[in-house]
Formats: C-alpha cells, structure tokens, sequence
C-alpha cells in the first residue's frame, strides 16, 4: 500500500512540474530602447530586452495600443497639396535570440482635402506562447503608445493542486495511524503468569 501511495505522489508531482507555465510580465521592466521609424518624424517606440523563457511556455505581456504616425511626402509641383500619409506600426515578435524583431507596418494614405481618412489605431494583446525549438522573446513596435501591464486574477488551485494536497493527507493521516498501532502494542504493560509479580 505505502510503495502504491508513493508512486501515486510522485505521479502527481512529475505531472504538475511538466505542465506549461504562464507567466504575467511588465513589458516597461525589460525596455532596452526606443525603435524609431519607419520614417524620421515618428514618435518614440519600444524595443524590448531579449526575455529568456522556456519553450511551451505562455507569458502575457498585457496590452498596447499603438497610434499612427504622420509622416510628410515631397511632391515636384510647387502648387500641388501633398497627401498626408500616415503610417502604423505593428508588434514585431523574436523568438531567436540573434535577429532583433522588425515590425510590420501599414500605409495610409489621405490626398487633398485633407481629413477624409482616419488611419487605424492598432491594440495589440501581448500574449506569446514560446515555440518548440525556442528560449527567449523579443517584442518591438514603431511610434507613440499606450501600454497596460497584465491584471494577474486571483489564482484557482488546479485539479492536480488539491490531488496532491489531499494524498499528503491521507499519506499523512496513514503515517500516523500507523505509528500510533505499534506504539500501542510496545507501551502496554508486560502479562505475568498468574501469581507473580515484578
């Protein structure tokens, strides 16, 4: 029964250490620098440090909401109104620790009169889960932004938390019993034949 006991232990804990974990960071603790681009008027974006984290495992970052960038174009016709166009970043994402992460970006264009274009105001969950093969992150976007950190919820026990907290109980509870049936057989007083004494 004991041998049964502790392998069914040692079967839940090898379960609950080999499950995936999910880890809630502060991106703004891990800023390396400020990206600039894709053009020269942008605003200051975001370049973070390389994270090292297991693969299979999820981190949430939190979310970012990224705005567009107003850049200038240059026409040959003095008398002709240039087009505003506007750029927008997107989150560029590295798993190899050797290529930083280069952001995609969209264009939109708004020609004269101006104001008949809104360029999109992109927001970005920042959760990744590391693929196979990998052992770190890197995120970086271009522009002005707005991050919010991850809100951690109360945590919930899972299954395989109150299985291994009710088997150290029995396992405990067990023990005791045990120990306290062969306690009680050495702490009894000696039997003597009938009429004599100590």
């Amino acid at each position: 029964m004991r041998k049964l006991i502790s392998a069914a232990a040692f079967a839940v804990f090898w379960f609950q250490s080999a499950a995936a974990v999910t880890l809630h960071l502060n991106l703004m603790d891990y800023r390396l620098g400020t990206l600039y681009g894709p053009c020269y008027c942008s605003g200051e974006g975001f370049l973070s440090k390389t994270i090292d984290i297991s693969a299979g495992d999820t981190v949430d970052f939190g979310r970012v909401q990224i705005f567009p960038i107003q850049a200038f174009t240059r026409v040959t016709d003095p008398d002709a109104q240039p087009p505003l166009v506007y750029a927008t970043s997107y989150v560029g994402v590295s798993f190899d620790a050797s290529l930083a992460p280069l952001p995609p970006f969209t264009i939109t264009y708004d020609d004269w009169p101006w104001g008949d274009v809104t360029p999109p105001t992109i927001t970005v969950d920042l959760i990744y889960t590391i693929p196979t093969g990998a052992s770190s992150i890197q995120l970086g976007w271009f522009g002005d932004f707005s991050y919010s950190p991850p809100t951690i919820a109360t945590a919930v026990p899972e299954p395989s938390t109150w299985a291994m907290l009710l088997l150290g109980f029995f396992s405990i509870c067990y023990a005791a019993r045990g120990a306290f049936t062969r306690a009680s057989f050495r702490t009894s007083p000696p039997s003597f034949p009938a009429g004599r004494s100590c």
